[in-house]
């Protein structure tokens, strides 16, 4: 089994502390009959006596040696349960502290990796996962940002143009959230919102929101009101934002009406 030294130590302690041999513990899940990666992990916890991050270990190397865990999981659950195993299940609370903070800036897709989640909206705009076992990693896609000793700048075409690293969860700042926008706004086609036809599709830029009907023949409805773009974002497209609302006016369907 090819893992490295800090795993073998740790299934060494398992084996250890349990009394079985790896082959006996193999046997002992597989005589389980369960198939999941979190019932397995129960079970070994409930009947073996082991931690969370010891039977997560276990379960994941038994569930690579059949063959069940080749493919990247599913969910995002599952992925953080086999990314934060072992000596680096003491980071997952750094990782939730930076999806919360992602979190709120809007809506976005989790693609799980085998080492890491790939944050996406109509491109990826983020990687989080450990570095090593005391930090974790962001890297971000972003054009135009001031690298410097925290943000550090990327060779061109690598997967991501910075990366960040945290060691612990009051690191999630202010500054790293800005660095983190600025990748999720970039991401989201802004161009593309208000090119493309107001039915039938939300489009959210700068804080202006503009709701489309479920139906074409539906009155179309929005509101300048929600408008809360900051001074420092005068302009989209190169052109002032009163100018951008004029121009989406002019797109609506027949009869459209203002909220």
């Amino acid at each position: 089994m090819n893992v490295d030294k800090a795993i073998q130590t740790q299934l060494a302690n398992i084996q250890k502390k349990i009394g079985k041999t790896l082959d006996q513990l193999y046997a002992w899940l597989k005589k389980s009959g369960l198939a999941k990666h979190g019932e397995l992990r129960d079970a070994a916890k409930s009947g073996l006596g082991l931690g969370h991050g010891d039977a997560n270990m276990l379960v994941t190397l038994f569930r690579r040696s059949t063959g069940a865990a080749s493919a990247p999981p599913a969910t995002a659950d599952a992925a953080l349960d086999l990314i934060y195993s072992g000596p680096r299940a003491a980071l997952r609370p750094i990782h939730a502290r930076v999806m919360k903070a992602i979190d709120k800036l809007g809506p976005f897709e989790i693609a799980p990796k085998k080492t890491y989640l790939s944050l996406r909206r109509k491109k990826q705009f983020a990687m989080v996962g450990p570095a090593t076992k005391t930090q974790v990693e962001i890297g971000l896609n972003a054009e135009n940002l001031e690298g410097g000793e925290r943000l550090i700048v990327q060779k061109p075409g690598g997967m991501c143009q910075y990366k960040v690293r945290l060691a612990a969860t009051s690191e999630v700042d202010g500054e790293l959230t800005a660095w983190i926008r600025a990748a999720y706004d970039g991401a989201g086609g802004v161009g593309n919102r208000f090119s493309a036809p107001c039915v039938d599709r939300t489009f959210q830029c700068l804080g202006t929101s503009l709701r489309g009907p479920a139906a074409a023949s539906e009155p179309f409805r929005w509101s300048e009101t929600r408008v809360n773009a900051s001074a420092e974002v005068a302009e989209v497209y190169g052109q002032p934002l009163e100018e951008n609302f004029r121009r989406t006016r002019s797109r609506l369907p027949a009869g459209a009406t203002s909220a």
